[in-house]
């Protein structure tokens, strides 16, 4: 983030611009002077957010088998951290989510990995307003790796993300209409874990 009162280059190439076009002293001054604010606004952080957090147990379109969900979200007062497993998750559970729009982004664990895996993104995101969802995938996760690394399983991931946002839309989800579906990232890692 940057300082306030610090002028970027971008914002200064922007003002040389507009000023060769014009080349009046007093638009020069202006566009200088909107420069500024601009980017002291820009540099203005809020304070971040409280997180939520909400488990759930969807369907396996592939297998028809259970298939843990997590859900992070924003929440509307302050949060405390929470023990889930072996993980301290920096959220609590079926806290109230913070009204207005929020992007999803949906997180896919790598092999061996799980729903918490990424809970420290997760979390992060949260606070800066995000719905995060994470899906545990059956048959390649840190307690079933019986389908690890097998066609079967890595052609049935998307489907099971796919699942995780259509429940998501429902209306007994974690969060559906709060959420702004434009706006979707999908994250998934590279490695084990």
């Amino acid at each position: 983030m940057l300082e306030r009162g610090i002028v970027t280059y971008q914002t200064v190439h922007y003002v040389r611009m507009y000023c060769r076009s014009v080349g009046d002293a007093m638009r020069r001054l202006l566009a200088i002077a909107i420069g500024i604010i601009a980017n002291g606004l820009g540099a203005v952080q809020a304070e971040p957010l409280g997180v939520g957090f909400r488990q759930l147990q969807l369907k396996d379109p592939v297998g028809g088998g259970s298939m843990q969900a997590v859900v992070f979200y924003p929440a509307s007062g302050r949060t405390k951290p929470t023990t889930v497993g072996l993980y301290l998750v920096d959220a609590s559970p079926e806290t109230a989510l913070l009204g207005g729009k929020h992007g999803l982004i949906v997180l896919s664990h790598g092999s061996g990995g799980g729903a918490l895996g990424h809970h420290d993104l997760a979390t992060a995101l949260a606070h800066r307003g995000f719905i995060v969802a994470a899906v545990e995938h059956p048959r390649d996760n840190y307690h079933d790796q019986s389908g690890s690394g097998t066609a079967a399983v890595l052609i049935a991931r998307p489907r099971q993300l796919s699942a995780l946002i259509d429940a998501d839309r429902s209306p007994k989800a974690a969060v559906g209409p709060h959420r702004c579906p434009a706006r979707r990232l999908c994250i998934r890692s590279p490695h084990p874990g």
